[in-house]
């Protein structure tokens, strides 16, 4: 398994704050635009303040929306200062401790956004962080995971894709602008070095091959697998994580860091059986696919299941397709 980058590890940041009767633990989250809490806390606390109409409209990171219930207004006394503020109630499944966002930071620490807007460089022999330390000891131990070599796929385990009937579906290779074509029999060439795709003189199946322009522009080759294979595909119906199961599994934890893994899917072989099926047609001709290709309808379930038994056992860890999140209550869980 190969993993393309570490996200840098960081540690919550929490401060009580006088609401009201009542001293909350709050956490500084300069992400969130609104101050929040949960419908608990506030039944728990604040149960005698007024619930007026909020039409915000809130989201977790994956896009989900919030259920917003309402705001109220509350007495905060923090650092010397008193205001009147606002918080939000959600409505969710789990309680979580209350989030102070950009609305009270302001208030409270008028010169935060100084900060990010003036940041001053540290002398990096002087201010070296623990958690670059904690990195920099993982990839010296297991260097061969950072190396960007996809000629390695995971051990022990395949890919099977599954058709209602076997009965061939083959499309034309699309068309590519003539500016990209370099950089398109490029990546053919070295998918082939790495031993993902290998080029074969004929096939009963082939699907083509749509061509994605990268912020850095590089390109990546996504298979058009609707208009071919994802027809007759039996979907695998193994689930795939829930993000509010995930985010309740990270309770109690201080430390966070989370692995992507470079390729995804193509990390992961293809069953014998399943090759045949897996051809794409591109301006070179035609390539078999060795490795899970990410635009079958059943590769985000087949792979979410092979990553959920190789981390089956590991303790702080919780994983959604190529994205492996570690947490823990000290560094002491990050080191190998």
């Amino acid at each position: 398994m190969m993993i393309s980058s570490i996200n840098r590890i960081n540690e919550a940041c929490h401060v009580k704050v006088f609401v009201e009767k009542s001293v909350l633990m709050m956490e500084i989250d300069c992400g969130s635009a609104e101050t929040v809490i949960s419908e608990e806390l506030f039944l728990r606390n604040f149960e005698h303040s007024k619930l007026s109409s909020c039409n915000k409209k809130l989201a977790v990171i994956d896009g989900k929306r919030l259920k917003v219930l309402g705001k109220i207004s509350v007495s905060v006394q923090l650092k010397g200062k008193k205001q009147q503020l606002f918080m939000i109630v959600l409505r969710c499944d789990n309680d979580f401790i209350p989030l102070m966002g950009r609305t009270w930071l302001d208030c409270f620490y008028a010169g935060w956004r100084d900060i990010f807007s003036n940041p001053r460089i540290k002398d990096e022999g002087i201010y070296k962080l623990e958690e670059e330390s904690v990195i920099e000891e993982l990839k010296s131990k297991f260097s061969t995971v950072f190396d960007g070599d996809f000629s390695t796929p995971i051990v022990g385990y395949e890919g099977d894709l599954v058709l209602k009937e076997d009965k061939p579906i083959f499309r034309k290779a699309y068309g590519v602008p003539l500016r990209l074509r370099d950089k398109v029999n490029e990546h053919l060439d070295s998918l082939e070095r790495d031993g993902v795709i290998t080029q074969v003189e004929t096939s009963e199946w082939a699907s083509p091959v749509v061509i994605v322009m990268k912020k850095d522009q590089n390109i990546r080759l996504v298979i058009d697998c609707k208009v071919s294979i994802n027809k007759v595909i039996i979907p695998n119906t193994y689930p795939l994580p829930v993000a509010q199961d995930i985010f309740a599994s990270l309770s109690g934890s201080k430390v966070f860091c989370s692995l992507d893994l470079a390729g995804a899917y193509t990390q992961l072989l293809l069953s014998p059986a399943s090759k045949k099926f897996m051809v794409i047609n591109t301006i070179k001709g035609l390539y078999v696919y060795n490795r899970l290709p990410q635009g079958a309808s059943s590769s985000a379930s087949i792979f979410q299941k092979v990553m959920d038994q190789v981390l089956q056992g590991l303790e702080n860890v919780s994983c959604y397709l190529d994205d492996v999140l570690i947490a823990g209550t000290d560094w002491e869980v990050f080191r190998p």
